[in-house]
This record gives structure tokens, C-alpha cells and sequence, in this order.
């Protein structure tokens, strides 16, 4: 998957990597920052109170087996296929739609440590990172087009494994109700040191090949950690920055093998050259600061221009 992305005429800016990435580099300037989103309702300061720890991530069988409606609780349960078992504690809470959200927090007893998990209709995708404590701990929950994901480490494939993380259709509605129940905040009010944010509103745009290749609802889990995942960064640096997702949507773009992403970059902040056209009425229909687009288009993990 590659990105191009732009804020449109106000100014076109570029973001790149792997759905957000580069916003969502580890930054850890102040690791243990409380990050409270205030004044949205989108985004809830859920804190780590106790409750009963939910089972989430299990091996059954040889497969790791997911339960997206864990993501009901504050504290989760993770056996790794390695044999590990962590309990993640949930800091916050951001929804961007019915059925799409990010649950953020860290491994309980390690608070460098960083958990973010997408959920977008049913499907989780995600990562645990705990590279702070052991080097090469980090483990990715990707999705895939067939409905099933992979589950591997960073530092080597040998814990790879097939994984199930979609919820079957019939249990969706009991996971919104349980979100709607979860994200209840009575306290939203913007941490001190962060006073108020700059909200960068973000639309993504993605290509039918980046849908085929992850799954509706998998790309869209992967849209809202990264989303989270950048937030937190920002929060974790105190950049006064909040990212805040409007929309999502498919565009008719067709990779070309002979066309490289910088190419893909200009096309998509010229209006009138043919090619991703519908993108900056788009971008007025939601009122979008940036732009991403997501695709499988070569040359580059990501491009991006610098705003001026």
C-alpha cells in the first residue's frame, strides 16, 4: 500500500507511509503524557480504571483467534503465539463513525509501551509495541481481503500466523451497543500543557486495488489506528495537533505500473487533468485540511508535499 496525500487549494500538504505512518512515528518526547481530547465528542478520556481483565487475543489450535467485542473493556488479555500473556490497559477511546474507533492504551505495568487497535465493521487491525522494553516486540494485526489476518513480530516471520479478527455480522450490533456504552466521557477537557489543539480535519481516499487487498472494513481499521496512532504521537511531543477523521471514500483510481507515485501526486492535486478529479470536491464536501490517498502504486512507500 503507498500514499500520496495532500491538504488541497489552501494549501496542499503531504503525508506518507503505511495508512499514516509518518504521523505515526514514535516520537515518546514526553512517553507517559496523558493525551485527553476535549470539547469532541468523538474522542473520550476513558483512564485506566480497574475492571474485570476481558480475553482478547488467544492460540486455538495453532491460530491466533480475536474478540473484537473485548474491546468493550478498559483491560484486555493478549496471549501471544509465543506463549506470552500481557494484560493492555485502554488510555482513551476515539470514534469516528458508528462502528469505527480506535481503542489506545499500553501494556499494563510497562507505560512506555503502546497498544493501538482499529475496528471498522466488525474487523480489528492493529499493533502491540514493546520495543521500549525488549527490542523487536512489536506485533502487527493486518487484515486481509479473504477475512482473515496475519499476525507477526518484527523481528522475524517465524510467529507469523493466520488470525481471525472480523466479527460475524450478527454480533456487530451487540459491539456498537457495547461502544456506545464504553464511550460515555463526563470529563473531556484538553490536558493543561497541550492547552487548545490545531484540529486537522482528514479525509481518506483509497483506491479499489487497496480495498481488494485488505477488505472494506480492513482498510478501514487500519485508517483508524493510524488515525489514533498519530494523535497519540502528536500528544506524546505536545504538538497541540489533533487529527480528526470526516470521511472516508473509494475513489476510481487504477494503478499503473508505469506510472510511479510522485506522478499519482501531482495527479491528485490537479482538478482538471482527468485523473482523480472527484478528489478536491471531495475534500470541500467534508471541509478536509489534508487529503490522503491510499493505493498500490509503486515507487515509494509514500510521498507528500511540504506545506507553504
Amino acid at each position: 500500500m503507498k500514499l500520496a496525500s495532500r491538504n488541497l487549494p489552501r494549501t496542499w500538504v503531504g503525508i506518507s507511509g503505511m495508512v499514516l505512518s509518518m504521523l505515526a512515528a514514535p516520537v515518546q518526547v514526553h512517553p507517559e503524557a496523558q493525551f485527553r481530547a476535549a470539547n469532541d465528542p468523538n474522542v473520550a478520556w476513558l483512564g485506566s480504571h480497574r475492571e474485570n481483565v476481558t480475553e482478547f487475543a488467544k492460540l486455538v489450535n495453532g491460530q491466533m483467534s480475536f474478540n473484537p467485542l473485548a474491546l468493550h473493556s478498559s483491560r484486555i488479555h493478549l496471549q501471544y503465539p509465543d506463549g506470552q500473556n500481557v494484560t493492555a490497559v485502554r488510555d482513551r477511546l476515539e470514534t469516528h463513525a458508528i462502528d469505527n474507533f480506535a481503542w489506545v492504551g499500553h501494556v499494563e505495568g510497562q507505560p512506555l509501551s503502546r497498544v493501538c487497535l482499529g475496528s471498522s465493521g466488525g474487523t480489528i487491525a492493529g499493533f502491540i509495541d514493546r520495543t521500549a522494553y525488549t527490542p523487536g516486540d512489536r506485533w502487527h494485526l493486518v487484515p486481509n481481503g479473504s477475512g482473515a489476518s496475519s499476525f507477526s513480530k518484527d523481528s522475524g516471520a517465524e510467529f507469523t500466523c493466520s488470525a481471525s479478527s472480523t466479527l460475524p455480522k450478527g454480533q456487530r450490533k451487540a459491539l456498537q451497543a457495547g461502544l456506545s456504552i464504553a464511550h460515555s466521557p463526563s470529563a473531556t477537557t484538553y490536558d493543561n500543557t497541550l492547552a487548545q489543539p490545531t484540529i486537522i480535519d482528514l479525509l481518506v481516499v483509497y483506491s479499489p486495488a487497496s480495498r481488494v487487498r485488505f477488505g472494506q472494513s480492513g482498510l478501514g481499521a487500519m485508517i483508524n489506528q493510524a488515525v489514533a496512532d498519530a494523535n497519540t504521537t502528536f500528544a506524546n511531543s505536545y504538538a497541540g495537533v489533533f487529527v480528526k477523521l470526516v470521511g472516508v471514500e473509494e475513489v476510481a483510481h487504477v494503478e499503473n505500473s508505469s506510472v510511479d507515485i510522485n506522478s499519482v501526486l501531482s495527479r491528485l492535486v490537479t482538478p482538471t487533468d482527468g485523473f482523480l478529479d472527484t478528489v478536491p470536491l471531495l475534500r470541500n464536501q467534508y471541509g478536509a485540511d489534508l487529503v490522503t490517498l491510499i493505493s498500490e502504486d509503486t515507487g515509494a512507500s509514500g510521498v507528500a508535499y511540504i506545506p507553504y
